[in-house]
């Protein structure tokens, strides 16, 4: 589960680093908090968001 977490959040950073055209949609300032998120430790922000949303 680790490593598909991990596959996420380099998917994120790649979509925003490789689609310009994201700009400051919904979608990228919510890619961009997940990514905020993970930068965090773990005590600091709970559950990974992927598994608070019930997405696995």
């Amino acid at each position: 589960m680790m490593a598909d977490y991990l596959r996420a959040i380099e998917l994120c950073q790649r979509v925003l680093a490789e689609v310009p055209a994201i700009g400051n949609t919904p979608l990228a300032c919510e890619i961009r908090e997940l990514l905020a998120d993970a930068r965090r430790p773990l005590n600091e922000r709970g559950v990974p968001p992927l598994a608070r949303d019930g997405c696995r």
